[in-house]
């Protein structure tokens, strides 16, 4: 088990299959961090229980946003971490990316709840296939 770092400004929507409503965040989120909603319809950060727990309700941010500002949670899609990620970059075609026992995080195995958040997926640009993760809540 290890934790997926990433620049979270080079993280872009690729496809969206299915998305929430935008809401505001009630704290600093950073774009693919797994997120679920607060007693009061406001974006917060998810861990693998919420995840598992809750269904729908959760997603992965589409972007960084700061306290207050709105944010679209996407529960199916494709997403493209960029290649800054060194940690996303080293991961297999078809490899799980699982939400993480911590709130926000993403890692390469499941944690004490297994939750898994997307497969790495080809997407071709150029010559060479790019990673890109089909995220599935």
């Amino acid at each position: 088990m290890s934790a997926i770092t990433y620049t979270a400004s080079q993280v872009r929507v690729v496809e969206v299959t299915e998305q929430s409503n935008p809401a505001p965040a009630a704290v600093a989120i950073n774009a693919l961090q797994p997120i679920k909603y607060d007693t009061n319809g406001k974006w917060i950060l998810a861990d693998a229980s919420d995840i598992a727990g809750l269904g729908l309700r959760c997603a992965v941010a589409t972007r960084t946003v700061a306290i207050g500002e709105p944010l679209t949670g996407l529960y199916q899609g494709i997403m493209d971490v960029g290649l800054g990620s060194t940690d996303f970059q080293a991961l297999a075609f078809d490899a799980g990316v699982y939400a993480s026992d911590t709130a926000g995080g993403l890692d390469t195995a499941a944690g004490t709840v297994s939750r898994l958040v997307g497969t790495v997926i080809p997407g071709w640009a150029n010559t060479t296939a790019d990673k890109l993760l089909r995220v599935k809540l």
